[in-house]
């Protein structure tokens, strides 16, 4: 209350104001509170920023530099106006540190308008510089029939969503040479790892950013943010996952695939596109064991990788889902009576977990036998 003088008539929500006052308090003197109703970031910037000035002390003689000191506890006082656009940039600061901490990880970032675009932008650009960097300066690489997959990203009817499904031989696969459209509203939408893109904020909001949706590994198919990717489906959007669930090295087959990939086909309105792509080489790249069992600090030089785009797989969802309520009919046991899965609703029926269980299965096996064949193909290439 004493460390600023609000322009209340210019500030359309004067709760934000009552927040963020409260808040910068809390923070300076150590006391900082979590709120359960604290505005965003953004909403405090464009409501806020222009929006305030610091308070006179009010001592007879004095300037904003000859203050007193107030309260340990309960007041602030500003020298002048550029320390208080410095204190409103620690608070934001701070503002996105805790966001970080929320169950949907700074969903603000995610969004298209997030100021004005120009941050997605910025990472989608340098993301994109650096990977063909690495792939066309630093290594050699092939890809065969981006052509196929160029087309599916800008020329797909609209609202289709298309999902493009690849094995998941390193943490550095995508965007490479001529697989990562620099345009970002093309640009692929991807399930990341939330133990690893997502483990501190200034991550976070970069790979947020970047178009990244944050996954807890063995959280399941129903978890929290697996509904987001599905949103960015209904909206026609292309998204790229690894059904694998984690990093794979050996060259070895295609290993039994999870279902958050199937469950999202299943689940979305309009089926999507689904598109195989193997990766080769990038395990020499990028190896997970290099120095110390630990993965390099930057991708190594001199490698051959390859990319192998295959061609759409074909599904017939409506079929399939009758097959797997044929098939689970008369099958539901007392186990899977206890998981409780919600009732799935796709192609005008109505699933139970057992029946949804016989059709992931089934999705799930299809996409892995498209990457199997098109990894022996790829290793005759």
């Amino acid at each position: 209350k004493n460390a600023f003088e609000w322009g209340s008539s210019k500030i359309p929500h004067s709760e934000d104001a009552v927040h963020v006052t409260q808040l910068i308090a809390n923070y300076l003197v150590g006391e900082a509170r979590k709120s359960q109703n604290r505005p965003s970031p953004e909403k405090v910037l464009s409501n806020l920023i222009y929006n305030y000035k610091p308070t006179y002390c009010g001592y007879e003689g004095r300037g904003y530099d000859e203050c007193p000191p107030q309260s340990k506890s309960s007041s602030i006082c500003l020298l002048d106006q550029s320390c208080g656009l410095l204190l409103l940039i620690v608070m934001l600061l701070f503002v996105c540190l805790e966001e970080a901490s929320m169950g949907r990880i700074m969903e603000w970032a995610a969004r298209s308008n997030h100021l004005g675009g120009v941050p997605r932008k910025a990472v989608i650009t340098a993301v994109g510089a650096f990977a063909r960097a690495v792939a066309n300066l630093c290594n050699k690489t092939t890809v065969h029939s981006a052509d196929t997959l160029m087309t599916l990203v800008r020329s797909r009817p609209p609202g289709v969503p298309l999902i493009t499904v690849s094995n998941h031989m390193s943490t550095n696969v995508g965007g490479f040479k001529g697989l990562l459209s620099l345009d970002p509203e093309l640009a692929r939408w991807v399930l990341a790892a939330e133990d690893i893109c997502f483990k501190n904020p200034v991550f976070s909001y970069i790979f947020r950013t970047g178009k990244c949706i944050p996954i807890t590994r063995g959280g399941g198919i129903y978890q929290e943010h697996m509904s987001e990717a599905l949103e960015r489906l209904k909206d026609g959007s292309w998204l790229h996952t690894f059904p694998e669930g984690k990093v794979f090295q050996e060259d070895v087959p295609i290993r039994r695939l999870k279902w958050g990939t199937a469950s999202l086909i299943a689940r979305c309105p309009v089926t999507p596109i689904v598109l195989p792509i193997i990766h080769r080489g990038f395990d020499e790249m990028m190896p997970e064991k290099y120095i110390y069992g630990r993965r390099p600090p930057l991708p190594l030089w001199n490698k051959n990788l390859k990319v192998v785009v295959g061609e759409p797989i074909e599904f017939d969802v409506p079929m399939m889902v009758e097959t797997a309520v044929s098939a689970s009919s008369g099958h539901v046991t007392a186990s899977l009576q206890e998981a409780k899965w919600p009732v799935l609703s796709s192609a005008g029926r109505k699933l139970d977990e057992t029946a949804q269980r016989y059709l992931y299965t089934a999705l799930s096996e299809k996409i892995q036998s498209s990457l199997e064949t098109l990894r022996l193909l790829a290793k005759r290439l």
